[in-house]
């Protein structure tokens, strides 16, 4: 069978742009889908909060519990004059292992020095060595050098965040001139009876709580530790807010704690619509998803989306929860479409696709600190290191005239079919001003077919793919003015099949040509944009009929194939503007034009995105109360 290369050229452009088009939405809202892979792989960048918002009723943040008491005030030992202690006796009952970033203290004032040699272990023997290294044990001594050393000691538990640990005095007779001094060295806890977790309800449980708490039931208690964690829950997906309050307990040492959490709602729904498919297969893509969350265990989450267009019906699904402990997390997903080219043009050849995918993997945590207040008033960024391995597989069925037909590389018979394992870095630094967003992956195929077009290069079966993304955002001042930017860059090793290949133009791509103009293996992507929020309508909520931002932005993109044939051009870029609007929580919309620098020559008629006109509008009911 033989086609006019101009009508074959653009029915596989338009076929494959629109089979491996992002499954979700272009507006994607909380538990809406995101693609795997792809030039919008990693989201938009989100600010962090400078503290976990408090529910109502409770404090925001934890109270320490009391310090062990001091000599002075224990009845019996003197304030004034000096002694000789003939022995220091400590009790306790057990040592512990110091928080690595344990410093010695110093005190100006009096020359005292609080030490601990690596390695060593906090215990009755460790409190002998520091009065024995200051010399107070055998000689004359001042009563307040001695009080000074405990208090000293005392603060540096304190500062390490051992809150409710140190030395005590027990009672014993007063020393009159010389004598022996009895000392208790005491760790803290919070009292088994003292420990309360409210239940969170909403499918998680207080196991959920703990098992990301764990210093809650740690001995001794570390407040740094615990308000580490507490602020790691806070700023986790499944978890609105957390309140905690600690307060003493009981016996010296003893901490009562109180924890409450108020999980994230556990549906979510939405309705989108936008112009954010390549026009060859219907621009406008009408779209409804949600997700549940805590289904099968707390802490999961299933999401499902329904889209489509004129000449596409696809669905995406994907399942994520933790396993092993709240570090790793387990996740399976699938995709489908069944796309045809409905341009009057094109539409005669009757070009349709059938399209499945499966992915499954496991993703590790590796770094995660949140964000937490620094002693000048600032803050210290929140960081996420997450690994990710992924197993991948692809297939997909061309037809042409009701035929089955081979368009592209790796096809055989109208047949794509491939598997790939993918290995990916993902790194996110977020604080109130600023964030960074970081993800590699690297792609090995495993197996696949081969191309049977002659004179076209087929696949590698075990082609290599290295996808970098970065997106940046900063706010400038006090009145929300916004600068960010996002690059996207991908190498392949050789020829790729089309699910492996890059999109060109388009909305998330370079704005001001129609979306997927072309898929391509190597490719460099680059944005920027400045924003500006307009409050027209007075008041400080963020949403409301007055609510707008306004954007300018300039995106460029350099591409080519590893082996020919390649696109017409190598280069395009474009500028543009775009306002937002959200005038509820549950409503938002956006318009975007863009101009575009490099002219292009498209098959079939001409669309709004042609014009650098894109639109977007989510509906979601589910946040209709908020």
């Amino acid at each position: 069978m033989r086609l006019r290369p101009a009508l074959a050229t653009a029915g596989l452009i338009a076929l494959m742009s629109g089979l491996w088009a992002p499954a979700a939405a272009q507006v994607v809202p909380d538990g809406a889908l995101r693609p795997d892979a792809g030039a919008s792989r990693l989201p938009p960048p989100v600010y962090a909060d400078p503290v976990p918002r408090p529910a109502p009723g409770r404090s925001e943040t934890p109270t320490a519990p009391s310090v062990p008491r001091v000599p002075g005030d224990v009845p019996g030992v003197p304030d004034q004059g000096a002694v000789t202690l003939t022995q220091l006796i400590v009790e306790g009952d057990r040592a512990m292992k110091p928080v690595e970033a344990w410093a010695p203290a110093r005190d100006a004032a009096s020359g005292l020095v609080v030490s601990l040699e690596p390695d060593e272990l906090i215990d009755p023997a460790w409190v002998q060595r520091q009065f024995a290294a200051n010399d107070l044990v055998g000689p004359p001594v001042p009563y307040a050098r001695i009080i000074a050393l405990i208090q000293l000691i005392n603060a540096q538990f304190a500062v390490n965040g051992y809150v409710n640990s140190g030395l005590l005095v027990p009672s014993q007779p007063p020393i009159r001139e010389s004598g022996p001094l009895r000392l208790r060295l005491v760790l803290g806890r919070v009292a088994a009876d003292g420990l309360n977790i409210a239940d969170p309800g909403r499918g998680l449980d207080r196991r959920f709580v703990l098992d990301r708490l764990p210093s809650a039931t740690a001995y001794p208690f570390n407040a740094a530790d615990f308000e580490r964690q507490f602020r790691l829950l806070a700023e986790g997906p499944a978890v609105t807010t957390v309140n905690a309050d600690l307060r003493p307990h009981g016996r010296p040492g003893e901490a009562a704690l109180a924890v409450t959490v108020m999980p994230a709602e556990r549906l979510d729904a939405y309705i989108s619509l936008a112009n954010s498919r390549t026009p060859s297969i219907g621009a406008q893509r009408t779209a409804i998803g949600g997700s549940i969350r805590n289904l099968l265990t707390p802490g999961d989450r299933l999401a499902i989306e329904f889209g489509r267009t004129r000449g596409v019906i696809d669905v995406a699904a994907s399942f994520e929860e933790p396993i092993f402990s709240p570090s790793w997390q387990f996740f399976v997903g699938l995709g489908f479409n069944d796309a045809a080219v409905v341009d009057s043009i094109l539409a005669p050849l009757d070009i349709r696709t059938e399209g499945i995918q499966l992915y499954t993997g496991l993703a590790h945590q590796l770094i995660k600190t949140p964000l937490m207040p620094k002693g000048d008033g600032t803050f210290a960024p929140s960081t996420s290191l997450v690994a990710r391995a992924q197993f991948d597989f692809r297939d997909t069925k061309t037809f042409l005239l009701g035929e089955r037909f081979s368009f592209a590389p790796g096809s055989v018979d109208g047949v794509s079919r491939y598997y790939a394992a993918r290995l990916a870095l993902d790194f996110v630094s977020r604080s109130i001003r600023q964030v960074l967003a970081l993800s590699v992956t690297l792609s090995v195929g495993i197996d696949g077919t081969r191309s049977d077009i002659a004179g076209v290069p087929a696949p590698d079966r075990n082609f290599i793919g290295m996808l970098g993304q970065a997106n940046y955002a900063r706010r400038l001042n006090g009145a929300g003015t916004e600068l960010r930017g996002r690059l996207t860059a991908q190498y392949s090793s050789s020829v790729t099949c089309a699910g492996e290949r890059l999109p060109i133009g388009g909305l998330n791509s370079v704005r001001g040509y129609r979306e997927t103009l072309y898929l391509v293996d190597n490719a460099v992507i680059g944005s920027i944009e400045l924003s500006q929020p307009l409050n027209l309508g007075g008041g400080a909520d963020v949403t409301g009929p007055g609510q707008f931002v306004i954007g300018a932005f300039v995106d460029a993109a350099w591409f080519r194939n590893r082996e020919p044939p390649n696109p017409p051009r190598d280069f395009i870029s474009g500028a543009g503007l775009s306002l937002a609007w959200t005038p509820h929580p549950a409503l938002s919309a956006r318009v975007t034009w863009a101009h575009d620098f490099q002219k292009t020559r498209v098959a079939g008629n001409r669309n709004l995105q042609d014009d650098g006109i894109y639109f977007s509008i989510l509906f979601n009911p589910s946040r209709l109360q908020r």
